[in-house]
């Protein structure tokens, strides 16, 4: 049996071998799902890698989506989340239920009583933050780029730093990206 890989919340950026699963029939959707529902249909364990990127923050219930995420990934999957951070100009669209900092994601880093609101722990975890939109980069001179990416590679290297950087406000983080293993 061919592994799944899902892209959830894929709207028109679709991955090609991948499962591109969003709540509209949109071209080059394979299947149709409303990710805000209590239980997803696929089978526990069923699922080898997950990425959404630019979904979390659509949905009433975040924390009940990544535990859906835990529930169907099998041991050893991977996940990966973009999402934009609470202090970037993405933040606060209309249709965002949820805004995120890099603490929301550091939590999950933490022990299991740390992790309250979630059903299992994750492991193996990366989290980094970007100053503008990831699709926004190719629209971005080469010289700003490199720029960007000397400050974000400073300010990612620690948690002490990426916790300094959202409270600097000069050059706030426009993004999060997330990534772990189910244990």
């Amino acid at each position: 049996m061919k592994p799944t890989k899902l892209n959830l919340g894929s709207g028109n950026h679709l991955i090609d071998g991948w499962e591109n699963v969003d709540c509209r029939q949109l071209p080059g959707v394979d299947r149709v799902v409303d990710l805000n529902k209590k239980r997803w249909p696929w089978k526990g364990g069923s699922v080898e890698e997950i990425i959404t990127s630019h979904a979390l923050e659509h949905l009433r219930d975040p924390l009940a989506a990544l535990n859906e995420c835990h529930r169907i990934l099998r041991p050893g999957g991977s996940i990966t989340v973009i999402v934009p951070h609470a202090a970037g100009y993405m933040a606060n669209s209309p249709g965002h239920y949820s805004v995120f900092s890099a603490m929301w994601f550091e939590a999950f880093s933490c022990s299991r009583d740390c992790q309250y609101a979630l059903d299992k722990l994750w492991v193996k975890q990366e989290l980094k933050m970007f100053i503008a939109h990831h699709r926004h980069y190719a629209f971005i001179p080469w010289t700003a780029r490199v720029l960007m990416r000397v400050w974000e590679k400073f300010w990612n290297k620690t948690w002490t730093r990426r916790m300094a950087w959202e409270m600097v406000g000069i050059f706030p983080p426009g993004e999060i990206k997330w990534t772990a293993m189910k244990k």
